[in-house]
């Protein structure tokens, strides 16, 4: 699954944990949650239900 993104430094983040440009710096905290919220939105789109039950969770690939 590719993850989009709406701006580039929203990307930067997410792969390298910074951004180049001086606009958006983060503490280190606020980065970590930002990258976690990311990989858990990615983990929820792999598991699939029928009628109230856990069915299926796919096999997900980290980048």
């Amino acid at each position: 699954m590719d993850i989009l993104f709406d701006k580039d430094y929203q990307k930067e983040l997410y792969v390298t944990g910074k951004t180049r440009d001086r606009k958006h710096r983060y503490q280190p905290q606020i980065i970590n949650k930002y990258v976690r919220v990311i990989y858990i939105i990615e983990f929820t789109r792999h598991i699939v239900f029928d009628e109230d039950k856990l069915i299926e969770l796919r096999e997900i690939k980290r980048r």
